[in-house]
């Protein structure tokens, strides 16, 4: 009669692991495919930061997804074809001139040369689209011969101010093409630390000072993502210096960071309710 009894005990604990390895099983289950669900929709919800849709080109920036990606095999001379007509109809309806007086709180330093494809004016062009705050710009003429200005920059000259990073006399013109990588790594470093520190003398007294180079194209969400590092840096008193830059194969990548965090989140505070009420319904036996 013992041992029939501790059989059964056995057998009722054996099958109480089954089911609660069974439950696990399941829960883990849901669990996975809740979290993929919340990540596809909160991925969908947060937009990137490098968004695909100004820099190929669309006509309109919430034009439907099959616009873009027909777009996006576009030859590069017809995308760059469509961005500066855009970024031209924009000059014509924004106002350059607002930036051009002092802003305590933020200065922007475009490095510019004379290249191809009219990059400064897309560049421009967007500026006066979508920064909506009235910070102040200088355009740094990296040119080893800066005058006469490149026809490019002659255009933006009775608006924005230009610093001539490398006036005649200061030091001898760098060769072209570069002889090795780190020669052209140089320069470029060069240019943007003259190009900080002019914009820093010219607008003296700004918070901050954001370099851009002529062939950036800012996307509508520039000005929040703006603001929103500024006050980030307000707070962390022990950063100075901010990398907005991300090579190409990270594009998207904070968003999607982001919407994992949120889909774990909920995820787990779901779980959590969903035991804790499953413990308060089950009654205790014994």
């Amino acid at each position: 009669m013992y041992c029939r009894c501790y059989t059964r005990e056995i057998l009722c604990t054996a099958r109480s692991h089954s089911r609660r390895a069974l439950r696990w099983a399941i829960q883990a289950i849901i669990n996975f495919l809740a979290a993929s669900i919340l990540f596809s929709t909160a991925r969908w919800a947060i937009p990137p930061l490098g968004n695909d849709l100004v820099f190929y080109g669309a006509d309109s920036y919430h034009n439907a997804s099959e616009v873009v990606e027909r777009q996006r095999h576009l030859p590069l001379p017809d995308l760059n074809h469509q961005r500066l007509a855009r970024a031209n109809q924009m000059l014509v309806e924004g106002d350059l001139r607002r930036f051009s007086r002092p802003n305590n709180r933020l200065a922007i330093g475009i490095v510019a040369s004379a290249r191809p494809n009219q990059p400064l004016t897309q560049l421009m062009g967007h500026l006066s689209a979508y920064l909506a705050s009235n910070y102040s710009l200088l355009i740094c003429n990296t040119e080893p011969n800066p005058l006469p200005y490149f026809k490019e920059l002659r255009r933006f000259e009775p608006f924005i101010p230009i610093a001539d990073l490398r006036p005649p006399g200061t030091d001898p013109p760098p060769s072209h093409p570069f002889p090795t990588p780190d020669e052209r790594l140089r320069k470029e470093a060069d240019d943007y630390w003259r190009c900080l520190n002019s914009t820093g003398r010219r607008w003296n007294g700004v918070e901050y000072v954001l370099l851009l180079e002529d062939d950036a194209l800012p996307i509508p969400e520039f000005t929040p993502t703006l603001h929103s590092v500024m006050q980030q840096m307000d707070r962390l008193v022990e950063v100075d210096y901010v990398k907005l830059y991300h090579p190409w194969p990270w594009r998207g990548a904070p968003s999607a960071f982001h919407a994992a965090a949120m889909a774990l989140s909920i995820d787990f505070n779901c779980n959590c309710c969903f035991n804790e009420a499953s413990r308060k319904s089950i009654p205790r036996i014994g």
